[in-house]
């Protein structure tokens, strides 16, 4: 139990009070894409305190998944509302998980990242990355 408990205080250190202290200067990033293995790799890349950007929010192509959040990360809208997102979230990257997007849709995405100055990010999917 106390074992339990000492994790649990430094990881609410580790979150909440060292991006405080240090003014969180990690870029802010906006994950394109929201699966199951999506929205595990989004919650991995929120807690580990090494990760370069603070994640804002996921796009999806499916209007229909719209909702609050989804495991804590915000669902911000569709990839048709990327510009928008960028500008309303001062988003500085772009990450779209390889596959997610055909690819009319990707190159879409290239020239709003271009248009806005931002960097855009191409992963491979989640399950790809645990085969090697």
């Amino acid at each position: 139990l106390s074992l339990g408990s000492l994790r649990g205080a430094w990881r609410l250190v580790e979150e909440h009070a060292i991006p405080m202290v240090r003014g969180d200067a990690r870029g802010r990033a906006v994950l394109i894409g929201a699966e199951q293995a999506d929205k595990v790799l989004a919650q991995r890349l929120q807690s580990y305190s090494g990760f370069p950007y603070s994640m804002c929010g996921f796009l999806d192509r499916d209007s229909a998944k719209l909702g609050p959040s989804i495991g804590g990360v915000p669902l911000l809208g569709t990839t048709k509302d990327l510009r928008a997102v960028i500008d309303r979230e001062e988003i500085t990257d772009v990450i779209a998980v390889s596959g997610s997007l055909p690819g009319y849709e990707l190159r879409q995405v290239m020239g709003i990242c271009e248009e806005a100055k931002v960097k855009l990010q191409i992963i491979p999917p989640l399950a790809q990355m645990f085969r090697g």
